[in-house]
């Protein structure tokens, strides 16, 4: 079972399936005001190399919930919530 299906299958089984959006791509032009909207930020990326999502994410101002992989602990290691993730 990959990591996407393994995801999905964690948040149908869970009490917040019903608030909880999986999105594919999101143009650029879309993103400010889904961050805006958000009331958390979840990126459990397994494998991130500068972490920008992450750094989009922060300047709208929500909480953020993120991975320990590639840069992501060094980038939001002062404002996130960062979770050990098994490889």
């Amino acid at each position: 079972m990959g990591f996407d299906s393994t995801l999905k299958k964690l948040i149908d089984s869970s009490f917040i399936k019903d608030h909880v959006k999986v999105l594919g791509y999101v143009p650029d032009a879309d993103l400010s005001a889904l961050y805006r909207g958000a009331i958390v930020y979840a990126f459990p990326s397994m494998f991130e190399g500068f972490g920008l999502p992450l750094l989009e994410a922060m300047i709208s101002g929500i909480p953020i919930v993120a991975s320990t992989r590639g840069s992501l602990p060094e980038i939001g290691t002062d404002c996130c919530n960062i979770r050990r993730t098994r490889p």
